[in-house]
């Protein structure tokens, strides 16, 4: 699971927590996109950590990816299980095109 605000690589994914803690992502305000870009870390990545979202147990997610034509790939993130202990069941199907 990736620890660093990211974007993929793909035209859509899907993605639904089941047990555990869901994803975390940033609105577009909360972003900086050059940062991300550059390889910064999320410290430089996201420009105020209280924009940060975290999507619900349950919650379906469908999250555009960097192939996804005239739109920008959302900026999210694995939460922090391993540091807490916690474990997690997710599903992701990814759409390539």
């Amino acid at each position: 699971m990736c620890q660093r605000f990211h974007t993929d690589f793909n035209y859509l994914r899907l993605l639904c927590t089941y047990k555990g803690p869901a994803t975390l992502w940033l609105p577009e305000k909360g972003a900086d996109r050059m940062a991300h870009y550059s390889g910064k870390d999320n410290d430089s990545i996201v420009k105020n950590s209280d924009l940060i979202q975290q999507a619900n147990t349950g919650d379906v997610l469908v999250l555009k990816g960097g192939m996804y034509p005239n739109a920008k790939a959302i900026i999210h993130r694995s939460p922090p299980i391993q540091t807490q202990g916690q474990k997690r069941l997710l599903l992701r199907i990814d759409m390539e095109q």
